[in-house]
């Protein structure tokens, strides 16, 4: 937890929203545990049933902990909430991926007119893809089989 608030910090320079689901306060409110509580209790309260009906369908402990880590993440944000692949292994690969990216002129980008999202043009020969792409290194990282490490938490197989 050492490297959070730089890894988060990263976030920002991935072009990532810094809190896309944290509530947001009051500027006199303070962030205490309560207050998040609270908050996270009246998202929830409304759908209890459906909440209840999904963790009692899941069938382990690691998954019911998961369902409740991204009711945290999306209720609180975050600052508050560490989610598993939020680690500096993550952040290593999303660098190493960002180095696929080809060229930086106009053509080499594509405005997609949503939210100010702009999208590169990426080739993944390196990984045994015979493709280029335009995306951005976390589309990358999510759509494609491509390992952290051969010792990371990210189990997904490499290609090639």
């Amino acid at each position: 937890m050492a490297n959070i608030s730089n890894e988060r910090d990263r976030r920002i320079e991935m072009g990532m929203d810094p809190e896309p689901y944290r509530f947001q306060p009051s500027s006199v409110v303070k962030n205490s545990t309560d207050t998040l509580v609270r908050h996270a209790e009246e998202v929830v309260a409304g759908a209890y049933p459906s909440w209840q009906w999904l963790y009692e369908k899941l069938e382990t402990g690691d998954s019911r902990n998961m369902l409740l880590t991204v009711l945290a993440y999306r209720t609180i944000g975050w600052k508050h909430v560490e989610m598993p692949l939020d680690t500096p292994a993550f952040w290593a690969k999303l660098d190493e991926l960002s180095d696929l990216q080809i060229g930086r002129t106009a053509t080499d980008s594509l405005e997609t007119g949503v939210n100010g999202i702009v999208l590169s043009r990426f080739e993944l020969e390196r990984y045994g893809f015979d493709i280029e792409i335009f995306s951005d290194a976390f589309g990358i990282f999510n759509e494609f089989p491509i390992s952290l490490s051969q010792s990371g938490r990210h189990h997904r197989l490499q290609a090639g």
